[in-house]
């Protein structure tokens, strides 16, 4: 209809009219843009606000995972401790046999772990992560994934020097035996006399067990940077961070 009396203005040449109808027509089209434009926007913002979302239940999920898993490494820091005391000629009375196994086994352990990262790595691939928060939430984001990035680098170069190691049960004095209710039916017999006597084996355990410090010092980083990017995406969340944490994580 407008285009119909512009065109009827020009054969007339009303050139008044003509003005105020192409000024309706170029109005309209603004307006219109203008609405598109902030629908877009609005799209964008509730998409944001729900991956904040999305992402923040994931971070506390990694938060206590890492938690969870740095713990696991602590105490068997301590209980390997017990253990080096014992084969040092100290007293043994603190350790009882199970103990004792875990300790021991715990020095060639150097499992690799991948917290979950799910969302994080759909919100790259999208681009979406780009748009949330500001510069310093999606910095300590990827500080964090560059920490576990390293993790796994480091892990895997343990884990190399670790398999050079003789097998625990080459040393005299330890060997396996068969049991149907020990975990995968297996289960490590160590014989606590003979190995005090065996300096070869002490320095195998230390060498595993400063090895474990290494890694239980790594993870901890992890940890403390995983707690920052928690406590920056809930910041822009508005949400409090509030890890959930999934219980003892046993190392293989």
């Amino acid at each position: 209809m407008i285009l119909r009396r512009l065109a009827t203005s020009i054969r007339k040449q009303d050139w008044f009219a003509v003005v105020i109808e192409t000024l309706i027509v170029v109005m309209g089209v603004y307006l219109g843009i203008q609405l598109g434009n902030w629908n877009e926007a609005r799209h964008l913002n509730v998409q944001k606000a729900a991956a904040i979302d999305r992402l923040q239940d994931e971070v506390e999920e990694v938060v206590g995972f890492v938690a969870s898993f740095t713990e696991n490494f602590e105490q068997r820091n301590q209980e390997r401790v017990l253990a080096l005391r014992c084969l040092d000629g100290g007293s043994c009375d603190e350790l009882d046999s199970v103990t004792f196994e875990f300790a021991l086994r715990s020095v060639t352990v150097a499992p690799s772990v991948t917290p979950t990262r799910t969302v994080y790595d759909e919100l790259i691939s999208t681009g979406l992560f780009a748009e949330l928060g500001d510069a310093q939430m999606r910095a300590a984001v990827a500080s964090y994934y560059s920490q576990i990035n390293y993790m796994a680098g480091q892990t895997d170069y343990v884990r190399e020097f670790l398999l050079r190691r003789p097998e625990i049960t080459s040393f005299e004095g330890v060997s396996s035996v068969f049991d149907e209710a020990a975990p995968r039916q297996r289960r490590i017999v160590f014989d606590t006399e003979t190995l005090v006597r065996n300096p070869d084996f002490l320095e195998h355990v230390l060498f595993g067990h400063q090895s474990q410090l290494a890694l239980t010092e790594w993870w901890s980083g992890t940890l403390e940077s995983a707690e920052r990017m928690c406590a920056e995406v809930a910041r822009v969340s508005g949400r409090p961070c509030e890890p959930s944490f999934v219980g003892k994580v046993e190392s293989p």
